[in-house]
């Protein structure tokens, strides 16, 4: 049987209202994050993971982004009649690398009708879900240590036909603002699988036990667009995935349950200080000579390890089996 292809879904509909100070109501994902929009280091993510279709759900008024993703920047033919190519080659470097599609999400009703308006785009294949704002960076390069990334990892148990979800402990005092999840020992030989999911979920009085949150980070299996579709508002009155995960999960489907390992660290950029620390960390580590490859460095160190053929075959490839422009 052939392993089938993980594709990726980039979560990036939001207005970025917390950090409005720093983004000036522009798109949080072209934060500057050292010399790149946050946007190229989940694309970098992704084919360091060995993605290469990837759908970015966005809204219509994200024009910077959209054109960013997309390669359409409108200053692109003044560029050309004056020969710039530096911005051209910037503008388009995404566009070249994967093969992206974007699709709309036009009013804002939360993460799971988010997910869900890519299912078109996402077709049957087993798909990542990556929420831009969280960054899993791993800034030590240190030689013995042989931890995945959370993505690979995620990708690797999508090819197997599982869904899984990146997890981390939190403190018991913070669990309220985020979702999270109860697990116990399962079928996996290694991996604990989820028994009961909460959104936002305050932890009881006098509970200190730190809790396992989701971070973001999903793997799925087609299938849990049903459960999405089929969604009734919760917390905050928008559509949760989780509350889709957890119907996932209470049907009998097996929710894995992997942990950020090794030398990975997350950062929260869609805050102040989230971004404050990102950007200190990226600066400490260019100065041990340690930097993140750009979106061009990881396609073609993924086209060396796997023979890939160049990205326009694929376009090529994918256009004519009817898979793009859905």
């Amino acid at each position: 049987m052939n392993t089938p292809t993980v594709k990726a879904l980039i979560v990036a509909a939001g207005d970025g209202t917390r950090a409005v100070e720093l983004t000036g109501g522009n798109s949080k994902e072209m934060l500057t994050c050292w010399d790149r929009p946050a946007i190229n280091l989940i694309i970098t993510e992704c084919l360091q993971a060995g993605i290469t279709d990837i759908v970015v759900v966005s809204n219509r008024r994200k024009l910077d982004l959209n054109h960013w993703v997309e390669g359409t920047h409108p200053k692109i033919a003044e560029w050309e009649d004056k020969q710039k190519n530096t911005p051209i080659d910037a503008c388009q470097e995404i566009s070249k690398k994967v093969n992206v599609q974007v699709v709309y999400q036009d009013e804002p009703l939360g993460l799971g009708h988010a997910v869900l308006v890519g299912r078109e785009a996402i077709g049957n294949s087993p798909f990542v879900v990556l929420l831009p704002d969280e960054m899993m960076v791993d800034l030590t390069r240190d030689p013995d240590s042989d931890a995945p990334s959370p993505t690979s990892e995620l990708v690797e148990l999508g090819k197997q036909g599982y869904s899984g979800a990146t997890t981390q402990l939190c403190d018991a005092d913070k669990v309220g603002s985020y979702g999270r999840i109860e697990h116990k020992q399962g079928s996996h030989e290694t991996l604990s699988t989820a028994v009961e999911l909460l959104e936002k979920v305050p932890a009881a009085p006098g509970d200190i036990e730190p809790k396992n949150i989701i971070i973001g980070r999903y793997v799925f299996q087609p299938e849990i667009f049903d459960y999405l579709a089929d969604l009734e508002p919760g917390a905050g009155g928008e559509l949760q995935l989780t509350d889709g995960m957890k119907a996932f999960v209470r049907d009998g489907h097996e929710l894995l349950v992997t942990e950020l390992r090794g030398d990975f660290e997350r950062f929260d950029i869609g805050g102040i200080q989230g971004y404050k620390s990102f950007i200190g960390a990226l600066s400490d580590a260019e100065q041990r000579g340690i930097s993140i490859p750009t979106v061009s460095q990881a396609r073609d160190d993924l086209y060396s390890r796997n023979a890939l053929p160049p990205v326009s075959v694929l376009i090529e490839i994918n256009s004519r089996a009817g898979l793009l422009n859905r």
